[in-house]
Parts: C-alpha cells; structure tokens; sequence
C-alpha cells in the first residue's frame, strides 16, 4: 500500500509584508527545514511512503534540489491551500493514502511523527488526525477514498473540512483519530506568547503595524492579554470567522 506524505511548504505567511516566515531561520536552520528533515529521514527505509513537497517559493525548490523527495512548484498555492493539496495530490498519482503535513510546525517530535504514520499506515485507517483536546490539528490522513472531496476543495479551505465532516455526520465507520501525548497545546501556547512579545518589540521599534496570521478565539484571546501589558500598543480583530486576525498597532501617547 502506497502512502504519499505530503509536505506544504507553501504559506502566505508573512510579517511587516516582507518576511517569509517559512523561511526564516530558527537556530541553524530555516524553519520549514525542520519537519522537513524527520519526514525524510523517517520514510528513506520505507519503500511505502514517498515525500511529496508543495511549494510556491523558487528559494526552497532550489533548496531541497538534492533531497530524497518528489518536488512540485504550485505558484496558484497564493490562491489557498486548497491548490497545494491538489498538487499534491496530482503528485502523488497511484496512492492508496493521502497525508499532509505543514510546514510551520518545527516543534513537533520525529516521536510524534513516526508513532501517527506507523499507526495510521498499519491499521489503514481511512481518516485520522493530531489532535489537542479542544481542537483537530495536523497532520490530517485520509484514504483514496476521499481523494474526489479533496479535489473539490476551493480556496483557503484545507482538508480538515472534510475531516469535520465525516466526524460531524459519523459516516467514517473507519475512522481513528490519534491524541498527541506530547503537551502540544501548552507548546504551542508557549511559542505564540514568545512570538507575539517579539512582535511587539519590532512595532515599539519600527512603529509599524504587524498584521499577525490567522487564529481561532482563543489564541486571539491571548494575544489580546499579552498586548494589555505594554505602553504605546494596541491590538485589535480583523476578519470572519475562521480567518479572524488580530493585528497589533503602535498608537502614540497611549498609557
């Protein structure tokens, strides 16, 4: 059985609208680089799995020219996710099984990524999913089965749509989704308090407003708390829901 794992390193993400956070470094190594590495050396021994990586960015296909994987150039990934799953698809040809991982997650434990393929790919599972407590997260799985729904995503609609969907309607009889034992959500809280506190310093600096990537109520939340704490800075939420974003602003003599 063929499983193509699909890496999206595609995001829009950007600060102060010149910085590509997927490639900004993080220590000794740009932070797409990280997932990207535990994929490859995880499959290189396994003749089932083929690392598929989707991207927009001519810098990483110019990187990762001499890795162990299939790399395809999606410039419609500007448009939404919806393209790069597509791509990534469309790649991956044959496949039994369908994963997708992103690539903004350097945190997440070669632990966690092995235990999720090796439990999802022997118990063949048609969908399934990290997850915290509160909410689905990636990497998402899905079997050949839903390859017609993923392709008829549109948009900046990814596949947990359709992850929703068939929990909601409870028509996977298949279905597992694997709880991430690692303390993510406390990880994950942790890095967003210690970004958004670095932001703030860029904007007490430059002065500039930092439109900040999208978030659910609750990391909204937090950001809001945090920005309370400084002199001369506002935040406020922009959006509909599920694309609500919280941009924080210098505001002169506020106190």
């Amino acid at each position: 059985m063929k499983t193509a794992v699909i890496y999206l390193a595609s995001g829009n993400s950007k600060r102060f609208g010149y910085e590509n956070k997927l490639l900004k470094n993080i220590q000794t190594k740009p932070m797409y680089r990280y997932g990207l590495d535990r994929l490859i050396d995880i499959c290189k021994e396994k003749e089932e799995f083929e690392v598929i990586v989707i991207t927009q960015y001519q810098e990483i296909m110019k990187q990762i020219q001499y890795d162990s994987v299939t790399t395809v150039f999606c410039k419609e990934s500007q448009y939404g996710i919806s393209w790069s799953i597509k791509a990534g698809i469309k790649a991956a040809k044959d496949a039994d099984f369908y994963t997708f991982f992103v690539a903004d997650q350097p945190n997440m434990k070669r632990e966690t990524i092995e235990r999720f393929l090796s439990f999802m790919a022997e118990g063949r599972y048609e969908l399934g999913c990290v997850r915290t407590e509160e909410e689905l997260g990636n990497p998402v799985w899905f079997s050949k089965k839903y390859k017609k729904e993923l392709l008829s995503l549109t948009g900046d609609c990814g596949g947990k749509k359709i992850l929703k969907k068939h929990i909601e309607n409870e028509t996977s009889i298949n279905l597992k989704v694997y709880i991430d034992i690692e303390n993510y959500k406390q990880k994950k809280i942790e890095n967003l308090e210690k970004n958004v506190r670095k932001i703030i310093n860029e904007v007490l600096l430059t002065k500039i407003d930092a439109k900040l990537d999208e978030m659910n109520s609750y990391e909204r939340r937090i950001v809001h708390n945090i920005v309370s704490e400084y002199d001369f800075i506002i935040s406020e939420s922009f959006g509909e829901t599920p694309h609500r974003y919280v941009v924080i602003k210098y505001v002169e003599g506020k106190e």
